[in-house]
């Protein structure tokens, strides 16, 4: 093929102005703080959709010591073949983490958090759900419903279509009503959700839930929490659909 033309572009500052870019100045400085920090380290926290935090290390080297680690790395993964069944240890230690968020969320004490945008989410279980903006020191909030037993009941009487159902592939989740939230401007009624806590089971087995939140009509919202922990929520619900918190709990802990 034919080569295409080159053309050479000269740039030249303005009266008064640097001789270089200010981006160009800052990444020549940049370059040269990475050159002098060779063996330092430095780590960060990343935030995965599903709510996982990771922490980040890293190190700063130059050509050689990567080469070195290269080499390093091939040996280890060379010398270290192994099972990848989990040890005794581990399989307590994970039923121990799934006890302690299944108590602590249907007990009310630790609230789940969603949401990346302006408007964030939050859910304590048998209390609130809300939407939440911080800036600065300033928080703002918007109550979505309230948790209210016999409004619950009243709304699963009037909506038999919500009840779980093991048998119905479509009905296999938990549905609850939380009611009362603050006045909505367009429906001047209240804001109300419908929370629905649906088996998810993920490659990696975690069993870290994943949340949405979605408005359906307006102020009426559906705030969805899936995770494996509710695989077999529906087989300790009352009449009313509502978790049984005492035989949940023992569930968990003969497991």
């Amino acid at each position: 093929p034919t080569e295409s033309n080159r053309h050479t572009i000269s740039c030249y500052p303005q009266e008064n102005t640097p001789q270089k870019p200010r981006n160009l100045r800052k990444l020549e400085y940049e370059q040269h703080q990475l050159l002098s920090r060779t063996g330092e380290g430095a780590q960060f926290t990343m935030t995965s959709a599903d709510g996982t935090t990771f922490i980040i290390s890293y190190t700063y080297a130059n050509d050689d010591d990567i080469n070195d680690l290269s080499k390093k790395d091939n040996r280890d993964v060379t010398n270290d073949v192994t099972s990848s069944t989990p040890s005794e240890n581990e399989q307590q230690s994970s039923n121990k983490n799934i006890f302690e968020f299944v108590e602590g969320f249907f007990s009310g004490r630790d609230c789940l958090i969603g949401g990346s945008g302006w408007w964030q989410y939050e859910i304590c279980y048998g209390k609130h759900v809300i939407q939440f903006h911080d800036e600065e020191e300033k928080r703002t909030i918007i109550v979505l419903g309230i948790w209210n037993h016999q409004k619950h009941v009243e709304w699963i009487n009037t909506n038999p279509n919500k009840k779980s159902d093991s048998n119905i592939k479509e009905r296999q989740y938990v549905s609850l009503y939380y009611a009362d939230g603050d006045i909505c401007e367009l429906t001047n009624m209240p804001r109300v959700v419908e929370v629905k806590l649906r088996c998810l089971i993920r490659e990696n087995k975690s069993h870290v839930p994943a949340m949405y939140l979605v408005e359906p009509e307006s102020c009426s919202y559906v705030l969805g929490i899936e995770s494996s922990v509710f695989c077999d929520l529906i087989d300790y619900i009352d009449e009313n659909g509502i978790p049984d918190y005492d035989k949940l709990m023992k569930h968990f802990y003969e497991q």
